[in-house]
């Protein structure tokens, strides 16, 4: 018996396969030196 796992996209539904590469993001934040200075970081990675 083999299991297998499958991962769809919220976005457009897409499934993931094999032969694609997915790329991860979320948002995070910068933080400065001096309160204030925070700033929106965006991350990304490849899954």
């Amino acid at each position: 018996m083999a299991y297998t796992e499958s991962y769809t996209c919220d976005v457009c539904g897409d499934k993931r396969g094999l032969d694609g590469d997915w790329w991860l993001a979320w948002v995070d934040c910068f933080h400065g030196d001096n309160p204030g200075d925070e700033q929106p970081l965006i991350q990304l990675t490849r899954w």
